[in-house]
């Protein structure tokens, strides 16, 4: 069996009637990742347990869970096979791999090859079918290595300070400001953080 996939309230898998990152209510909802853009307010869903638990405190509500761990399968409906893979966008984000006779099929939601200062690293299997989210994946999107990056913050951070002035530093609540968090570690700074 080949795998139909349509674009309709995040992805859908027709022929198993399951939704990947859904963002309105939809029963058989799989959520990559706690980003506001990836879930939705649902009554049922299966994500990593780090997932879970920043799900419920975005977004609190009764629901029930599955949460398998990464690279633990599972039985998502009747001969479908599944397994969570990191994704390393952010912490408990994963990718979901499924098999059903033989077919099998990888969703990436987002994802980070490199490696994140803050998240599980990438693990990527083989799959006969890829559906890939690709934000930034046209050619004009080229940034520098995560490693520089930290440098130049760190070295903002000192220079500024040596001004006598407070640097202050932006970034998404989720994700990216625990990566600067990370990359400041080590340092004798001393960090506030907003609410």
């Amino acid at each position: 069996m080949g795998w139909t996939v349509e674009k309709h309230n995040g992805i859908y898998l027709p022929q198993i009637d399951w939704h990947l990152d859904a963002r309105k209510p939809a029963s058989n909802v799989f959520i990559s990742h706690a980003h506001f853009d990836h879930m939705g307010d649902h009554a049922w869903v299966l994500c990593s347990p780090r997932t879970a638990r920043l799900i419920q405190s975005r977004l609190p509500g009764k629901r029930s869970w599955r949460t398998p761990e990464f690279q633990e399968p599972f039985e998502l409906a009747p001969g479908v096979r599944g397994t969570l893979y990191p994704a390393g966008h952010i912490v408990g984000s994963s990718m979901i791999w499924l098999e059903n006779n033989g077919s099998s099929l990888l969703d990436t939601g987002d994802f980070k090859l490199s490696p994140n200062l803050a998240a599980e690293n990438c693990v990527i299997p083989k799959a006969d079918t890829l559906i890939i989210e690709t934000t930034y994946g046209i050619p004009k999107y080229t940034f520098p290595p995560v490693n520089e990056v930290s440098k130049d913050i760190v070295q903002f951070c000192k220079d500024t300070i040596g001004d006598d002035l407070t640097p202050v530093l932006f970034g998404y609540s989720l994700g990216k400001s625990q990566e600067l968090l990370k990359s400041l570690e080590g340092h004798d700074f001393t960090i506030l953080l907003h609410p």
